[in-house]
């Protein structure tokens, strides 16, 4: 069982028009009120007494017309080229209306069981979902800051309901608006859903079916390894004044830094209004920051992500290498007893009179460095290296300076755990390079690194 998410566009009732006309068939008084339901705006409206009589009065004639009329409409042409490439599945649909009286009309008459029994042969049901809001074109910000976040949202929700949504999860962008389609590719990429498209002529039995494939390759979440904290605090808002957003930064402890703004701005996860002065989460920001919380729900980093640590966390071993070239250092390092893990280092530096222990984590990250403080994770090379002095660097990388919270909670640590060892040492390593082309050339030295305390 396959199922298949589809937007509702126009093209039923258009073809309609143009079909009925072509054929000489007599269209007097309907376009009146085709109008009328064009003009009725939000779906919201749609139980208006005047609205009610304009859909009863074209619904019949529709009806007959597409029961007998082989590609009526987009979705059906698109669903039954789905049938030939899956010949082996049934089908179960679920029709997307916009926040429009025509479009949700539209979703009522093709969901209508005696029209696709007539039409399709492996759909075991079509369902009509309640229409998307906000997604209309009479408001541009509208479209972004709330139609296109409620469809996006919409569609996320069948990741859970439907079993390997990446095999049997299939959004076909053929109907609705087509200013979805550059979004709905950029999240179907996102999540590995597989995306169908047909050209909307309809009336044309040669429309083929066209896949948007996966491209190969993954997105930076790094930035939201920095800002988790700031971002979230405009998730599920619209039109937040930039005052009110400078103030809940400071409640929850957080810098305001017009900097780490202009980072996130400039990487198309904020939008700025001067002149409301407010601050959002962009319609790109909100499909990131979704997927980032649900692959870290799943204790999942993207491959990106790991790839990017990977890569910094080499280069802090090549400068320890370098900085202790006549000391053994080593990388990535599993201490055992008895078959027993003990405890896990980035970098390890072993010498005659001391040995350090480096951990190199993203901002995020100080949580696992705090988890081993709290399970004396650390003591265990106290009795290793009694005779030598033990020594701890903490190094932590980000786009964003350190927030208070998570200075207080390094303070309380420092202050916990010094006399135990030699020295511990925490340091902010800046990512700031600029061109993402120039990290893989970026060098780590002692002007990267910030003390934190």
């Amino acid at each position: 069982m396959k199922t298949i998410i589809s937007p509702v566009g126009l093209s039923l009732i258009n073809n309609f028009f143009k079909g009925k006309s072509k054929g000489g068939g007599e269209c007097k008084g309907l376009e009146g009120y085709r109008d009328d339901l064009n003009e009725a705006g939000s779906a919201k409206n749609y139980g208006a007494y005047l609205i009610e009589n304009a859909r009863e009065a074209l619904k019949s004639d529709i009806l007959a017309w597409a029961e007998k009329t082989e590609n009526a409409c987009a979705e059906f042409t698109s669903i039954k080229k789905l049938e030939e490439k899956f010949p082996d599945e049934e089908f179960e649909i679920h029709l997307l209306p916009s926040d429009t009286v025509l479009s949700k009309f539209m979703a009522e008459i093709i969901s209508d069981i005696r029209l696709w029994k007539n039409h399709l042969n492996r759909v075991t049901q079509i369902i009509q979902e309640h229409h998307i809001e906000g997604l209309q074109v009479e408001d541009e910000n509208d479209f972004i800051q709330i139609g296109m976040k409620s469809l996006t949202r919409k569609i996320e929700d069948f990741l859970d309901k439907v079993p390997d949504p990446q095999t049997n999860l299939l959004l076909n962008i053929t109907g609705g608006y087509k200013a979805t389609i550059p979004y709905l590719t950029i999240w179907g990429q996102i999540y590995g859903i597989q995306l169908f498209y047909t050209f909307e002529d309809t009336l044309k039995k040669s429309n083929q079916l066209i896949k948007i494939p996966q491209a190969p390759i993954d997105f930076d979440f790094t930035i939201l390894d920095d800002y988790y904290d700031t971002v979230k605090i405009l998730k599920n808002k619209s039109g937040y004044k930039f005052d009110d957003f400078k103030q809940e930064l400071i409640k929850k402890g957080l810098k305001y830094n017009l900097k780490d703004i202009t980072n996130l701005t400039e990487s198309n996860i904020l939008e700025k209004d001067e002149k409301k002065n407010e601050i959002n989460l962009s319609l790109i920001g909100d499909i990131f920051l979704r997927r980032f919380e649900n692959l870290r729900s799943k204790g999942i980093r993207n491959a990106y992500s790991n790839l990017f640590g990977n890569i910094i966390e080499l280069k802090v071993f090549k400068f320890y290498a370098e900085k202790y070239s006549s000391t053994e250092v080593q990388h990535s390092i599993t201490f055992w007893e008895n078959k027993q893990k003990m405890l896990e280092l980035d970098v390890f530096i072993e010498s005659k009179n001391f040995v350090t222990a480096v951990e190199v984590k993203p901002l995020n990250g100080f949580k696992e460095i705090k988890s081993k403080f709290e399970e004396n994770k650390f003591d265990y090379l106290l009795s290793k290296y009694s005779d030598k002095s033990v020594k701890l660097e903490f190094i932590l990388y980000s786009h964003a300076e350190i927030p208070d919270s998570v200075l207080d909670q390094i303070t309380e640590l420092q202050s916990a755990n010094q006399n135990k060892f030699k020295e511990i040492i925490w340091k902010r390593l800046d990512l700031n390079i600029g061109d993402p082309q120039k990290k893989i050339q970026w060098k780590v030295d002692n002007n990267k690194f910030k003390g934190i305390i």
